[in-house]
């Protein structure tokens, strides 16, 4: 269960917008659903796959966070 002792104090100063949440969720979805041979063409591990999926809506990657500023 997630509290708001758990969320990242960036999220809080500035709320995301619902297009950008679900572009996250669809993004990191759809690593889930790639083979071993795309992950390599992308350079991305399995394991790193899947710990990108598992985060949380309001963790956006680093590249996100400096578009947001």
């Amino acid at each position: 269960m997630t509290t708001l002792a758990h969320i990242h104090p960036a999220a809080i100063s500035r709320p995301l917008r619902l297009g950008t949440v679900i572009a996250l969720y669809r993004s990191r979805r759809a690593l889930t659903a790639l083979d071993t041979d795309a992950l390599f063409d992308i350079g991305v591990t399995a394991a790193q796959a899947h710990a990108e999926a598992q985060r949380a809506f309001w963790d956006l990657p680093t590249a996100w966070r400096r578009a947001r500023r």
